[in-house]
């Protein structure tokens, strides 16, 4: 069982990686229009909740 977990943990890291880059790509977009439609932002919100599982 622990080394299961052991062995997810890279792919856990991974995603979080992943997670990190869109929340600086959303930031930038952010800082590029200043505010983004309520709408978008749900979508890209759901979008990284999906990544996480």
């Amino acid at each position: 069982m622990f080394r299961q977990g052991t062995k997810r943990w890279p792919k856990i890291i991974l995603n979080c990686l992943h997670i990190q880059k869109i929340v600086l790509e959303m930031v930038e977009v952010q800082k590029r229009q200043y505010c983004l439609p309520l709408q978008l932002k749900i979508v890209l919100l759901f979008h990284t909740l999906m990544l996480l599982q």
